[in-house]
């Protein structure tokens, strides 16, 4: 389990893709980060530092406890609505992280 650091897409082989962006075609290898730090969002409500990081349904990073946690804040929501999160994933189900 994980996140994926890249946006799966299906490209059709015929045209050019812009090397530029950071995408894998379907059933290609994508990264997955177990263990650092990333900057997501949007989140629809703001983000403090040192909240917990949980994942809902449908596969995104919300602050309601919906499971295990998978990280901590690190900063609060900017602007735009994007925040530095921890994720450790190596963490035992149902514990706090620091």
């Amino acid at each position: 389990m994980g996140i994926l650091m890249q946006d799966v897409v299906h490209v059709d082989p015929r045209y050019a893709t812009l090397g530029m962006r950071d995408s894998v075609q379907v059933g290609g290898k994508v990264s997955v980060c177990q263990d650092g730090w990333l900057t997501v969002g949007p989140f629809n409500k703001p983000v403090e530092v040192g909240e917990q990081m949980y994942y809902n349904e449908a596969g995104r990073l919300t602050t309601v406890p919906t499971g295990r946690p998978i990280g901590v804040a690190l900063s609060s929501s900017d602007e735009d609505g994007f925040a530095r999160i921890k994720v450790n994933l190596y963490v035992n189900e149902g514990a706090k992280l620091p």
